[in-house]
C-alpha cells in the first residue's frame, strides 16, 4: 500500500515539475515517519515534520535525529514553524472534520510555503457518493479553491494517489478484505499502474499540487 502510494506520489512530483532535491519540506501528519523518510531519500535538504502526539514526534525524533519534529494541532489559529520549499500534508487534512478548524488549518499550511515554493495535499478534490468515516470528510476542490486563491496559489494540477486503498465500502468489510494478503497484493499492483496511465485518471484520493506565486 505504502509503496504503491509513494511511487505515484513521486509520479505527481515529476508530472508537476516539482523537485524535493535541496528543498527544505514540512510534512504535516508525520505519523510514523514514512514520508520523512521518502523526502529525505529523494533528497530534500531538510524535513520538518508535526504530529498531533507527543508520542509520535519522540519516536520520530528517535529515528531521524538529523530533521525536526513538533508536537502540535494545525487548525489552531497562527501556527507556524517556518517557510518551506516545500509544505506536505498527506491523508491528514481530512481528518479534521470541522468546517472553521479545516479553513484554519489550510490557511497555516498555505503561510509557510514560500514564494515559488509548493503545497501538496492528499484528500478527494472530487464529489463524494460513498460514505466515509465519522471521524474523516473527504472534500471537493472547492472546497480549496477560494483559501488557495486568496493565499497567491495556482494549482499546477491534480494527480491519483489510491484508486482502492482507503475507500471506504461497507465499514467493516474493507478492512477485513484487505488483512487478506493475496487481495492486498492485488490491490497494491492496480495501484502501482495508476500513478502510470497517461493522461492521469483520478481515483479515490488524489494529491493536489499548487505553486505559489512568485510576486517578484
Amino acid at each position: 500500500m505504502y509503496a504503491a502510494a509513494a511511487a505515484n506520489l513521486q509520479a505527481a512530483l515529476y508530472r508537476s515539475e516539482t523537485s524535493v532535491a535541496g528543498v527544505d519540506v514540512l510534512d504535516a501528519g508525520s505519523g510514523f515517519g514514512y514520508y520523512v523518510d521518502k523526502y529525505l531519500g529523494w533528497q530534500a535538504n531538510s524535513v520538518t515534520g508535526v504530529d498531533l502526539t507527543q508520542v509520535a514526534v519522540e519516536n520520530l525524533r528517535a529515528a531521524f535525529p538529523g530533521q525536526t519534529f513538533h508536537q502540535a494541532d494545525i487548525s489552531e489559529p497562527g501556527w507556524r514553524v517556518g517557510t518551506f520549499g516545500l509544505v506536505s500534508a498527506i491523508s491528514m487534512i481530512f481528518h479534521i472534520v470541522d468546517p472553521e478548524r479545516f479553513r484554519i488549518a489550510l490557511i497555516n499550511l498555505c503561510r509557510q510555503v514560500s514564494t515559488g515554493g509548493s503545497l501538496l495535499i492528499v484528500d478527494a478534490f472530487r464529489p463524494q457518493w460513498w460514505p466515509t468515516a465519522t471521524h474523516a470528510r473527504l472534500r471537493d476542490l472547492t472546497a480549496y479553491a477560494p483559501t488557495l486563491e486568496s493565499e497567491g496559489f495556482k494549482v499546477q494540477g491534480l494527480y491519483p494517489m489510491h484508486r482502492w486503498m482507503g475507500r471506504a465500502w461497507v465499514p467493516g468489510l474493507g478492512p477485513a478484505l484487505l488483512e487478506r494478503q493475496p487481495l492486498l497484493d492485488l490491490f497494491a499492483g492496480w495501484e502501482g499502474q495508476l500513478g502510470r496511465v497517461e493522461p492521469p485518471q483520478l481515483g479515490w484520493l488524489n494529491i493536489l499540487i499548487a505553486r505559489r506565486a512568485d510576486l517578484a
